[in-house]
C-alpha cells in the first residue's frame, strides 16, 4: 500500500496508453485500475467508499487513516478522491477534444 509522498506522484502513462479515443481505452482503462489498486485507491474509483458526511463525523485526535480506509475524515476522502480524478484525467491526451472539460 502506498503511503506519504508516494501518493502524490501521479503516474504518466506511454501516449500509446493514454485515452485519445476508442481505439486506446481498453489499455488506458487496464492501466488507470492498476494504478489506483496499487495505491489502495479502488473504493474511490468504484464508490465502494462513500463521501463522510461532515455533520456526522466525529472529529477527533487520531492518526491519518490508510488509504485504502473505509471510514476516511472528510479532508482524507477529499485528498484520496482528487487522486483517483488526477490519474485519470492527467492521462488524456486530448480531454477537451474527446469532450472531457
Amino acid at each position: 500500500m502506498a503511503t506519504g509522498n508516494s501518493l502524490l506522484n501521479v503516474p504518466s502513462f506511454p501516449e500509446a496508453s493514454q485515452l485519445s479515443g476508442q481505439d486506446t481505452w481498453r489499455a488506458f482503462k487496464d492501466r488507470v485500475e492498476l494504478n489506483i489498486q496499487v495505491r489502495g485507491l479502488k473504493g474511490y474509483l468504484d464508490g465502494s467508499i462513500p463521501k463522510p458526511m461532515s455533520v456526522t463525523y466525529i472529529y477527533a485526535a487520531q492518526t491519518p487513516s490508510t488509504t485504502d480506509s473505509q471510514f476516511p475524515s472528510p479532508g482524507e476522502w477529499i485528498q484520496q478522491e482528487c487522486m483517483v480524478a488526477s490519474i485519470i484525467y492527467l492521462n488524456f491526451t486530448d480531454p477537451i477534444g474527446i469532450g472531457i472539460e
